[in-house]
């Protein structure tokens, strides 16, 4: 089976008709500077930093498409939605896609589009780059949470409560949802 490493992938771009003769193998270490984030500004200061990617995948001929699948495996930091501290959370994700060297008959605009879990690519070409991006920021969590059981910080005074008790008393007063300590419950 032919193998594209480091120095075979230029630019990180795959001919996949190559995939529809015979398989191919692709593995390779992306650093995260070369990953692409198609967002808008806002978005993309909320993603973590990644250490380098390790790629594996196969691409091979599936009737009229090519199946690629693999494994990608990476070390990445996020910020906790809790206690807004930065934790280590390894992740290994697993890739199976297929694709279809064309245009896309309903979407002839874009570069490439996913029309029936099938992505067009309208040059022949996968990039490797936009493919591990993908899956990463697909696999990020709703809500990152350094530790199931994180307790947070104090709506008070802000303290992390993960690394003991604050010392503040409170704030008594202006709380919107006072109200309902008066409510009866019925049940």
């Amino acid at each position: 089976m032919p193998s594209l490493s480091d120095k075979g992938l230029d630019g990180a771009r795959v001919d996949m008709a190559m995939a529809r003769r015979r398989p191919l193998t692709i593995q390779k270490t992306l650093t995260a500077s070369c990953l692409e984030v198609d967002t808008e500004e806002s978005f993309s200061s909320s993603l973590p930093r990644f250490g380098p990617v390790e790629v594996l995948l196969s691409a091979s001929r599936a009737d009229e498409d090519i199946r690629v699948v693999g494994r990608l495996t990476t070390l990445g930091w996020l910020t906790c939605s809790r206690c807004l501290e930065e934790f280590e959370w390894p992740l290994e994700v697993s890739v199976d896609r297929l694709y279809r060297i064309g245009h896309d008959p309903s979407f002839l605009v874009r570069e490439s589009q996913m029309v029936n879990d099938v992505v067009f690519l309208k040059d022949g070409f996968l990039s490797v780059v936009r493919l591990v991006s993908e899956e990463l920021i697909l696999a990020l969590p709703m809500v990152p949470l350094c530790d199931t059981e994180c307790r947070g910080l104090c709506i008070s005074c802000g303290e992390n409560l993960n690394q003991g008790v604050c010392n503040c008393a409170g704030v008594e007063g202006n709380n919107p949802f006072d109200i309902l300590k008066s409510c009866p419950i019925v049940g």
